[in-house]
């Protein structure tokens, strides 16, 4: 016996799913005190749930990558030997670690910890937003 395949026809998500499906998405993440779910749910009309994390997917991403390019400047402020007042920005922590040796000589290390918990602004968001529309992925029919 041949079985058919069943298509299910649902509606997107309206404003108020949208809301609920970004918190649900974003319940074990730290937001910034500036992300506005209201508005990031309009902005988001005709996305579908799988749109959303998307989003958000795109949106953590963008977030890594400047807390990657912080911590490289920072570095390259701390190796940089001509300037004498070279300073860390607080998006890294830089630390050197001198270790003696068994013999006379002695090793310096240098460690720069990324921050673990920098929250997701809006910004990260409005990032998020512009990439999913120029790639124009999000594609919906009614």
């Amino acid at each position: 016996m041949r079985r058919m395949p069943v298509q299910i026809q649902t509606l997107m998500p309206d404003i108020t799913a949208r809301a609920a499906i970004l918190r649900a998405q974003l319940k074990n993440d730290k937001l910034s005190e500036d992300v506005d779910i209201t508005e990031l749910s309009i902005a988001t009309a005709n996305f579908s749930g799988s749109d959303i994390r998307e989003l958000i997917r795109i949106a953590k991403q963008h977030r890594a990558k400047k807390v990657i390019l912080n911590a490289k400047e920072a570095q390259s402020m701390v190796t940089d030997t001509t300037s004498s007042d070279s300073t860390t920005p607080p998006s890294a922590t830089t630390t050197t670690t001198t270790t003696p040796h068994t013999d006379t000589t002695t090793t310096a290390v240098t460690t720069t910890r990324l921050p673990s918990s920098k929250p997701l602004a809006q910004e990260n968001f409005l990032f998020a937003l512009h990439k999913v529309q120029q790639a124009g992925t999000i594609i919906h029919y009614h």
